[in-house]
C-alpha cells in the first residue's frame, strides 16, 4: 500500500493562508467597486493569485534562512554595518565587528564571516594591508 507524505500546517503557514485569503478578497472587491481602474491597474486573479504565491516563496525561503546560525550571523553582520553607515559611521563597524571576532566562543564560520566583512570594510577605508592580513588569517584558520 503506498503511503504519501501529508504536509503539516503551523501556525505562521495557517496565518500566512488567512491573510493571502483577505488580500485576495480585499484585492476583488477593490477591483469590482473601481470601475475607472486603468488596464494597467487591473490583473487575471490568476497573475494575482501566482505573485501572493511568489510572495510567500520569499517568506518562506526568509524562514528557512534565518533558522541557519550561520545566516542569522551573517545577517546580523550585515545590520551592524548598517547601522554604523546610517550614523554615517561605517569605519566605525571595523571596532565592533574586532570585538565580536575576539570572542572565543564565536563559531570558525562566524568567525570567517566577520573577518571577510573585516577585509570588505579595511579594503573600502584605504586600509588595504589590513584587510589581506584578514585574508591570510582566514586561509591560516582553514588549514
Amino acid at each position: 500500500m503506498k503511503t504519501t507524505a501529508r504536509r503539516s500546517f503551523t501556525i505562521p503557514s495557517f496565518t500566512a493562508l488567512v491573510i493571502l485569503a483577505a488580500m485576495l478578497a480585499g484585492g476583488f472587491f477593490a477591483v469590482a467597486g473601481n470601475s475607472q481602474a486603468s488596464e494597467a491597474d487591473t490583473h487575471s486573479p490568476h497573475e494575482f493569485i501566482a505573485l501572493m504565491r511568489d510572495y510567500l516563496s520569499v517568506g518562506e525561503r526568509w524562514v528557512a534562512m534565518v533558522s541557519e546560525n550561520e545566516s542569522r550571523a551573517y545577517l546580523a553582520i550585515e545590520g551592524i554595518i548598517e547601522i554604523y553607515e546610517g550614523r554615517g559611521a561605517k569605519a566605525d563597524a571595523i571596532g565592533h565587528l574586532r570585538r565580536l571576532l575576539d570572542d572565543r566562543s564565536t563559531s570558525p564560520t562566524v568567525r570567517t564571516l566577520l573577518r571577510f566583512k573585516l577585509r570588505d570594510l579595511y579594503n573600502e577605508t584605504g586600509q588595504g594591508d589590513k584587510a589581506l592580513a584578514e585574508l591570510d588569517r582566514v586561509l591560516a584558520e582553514a588549514s
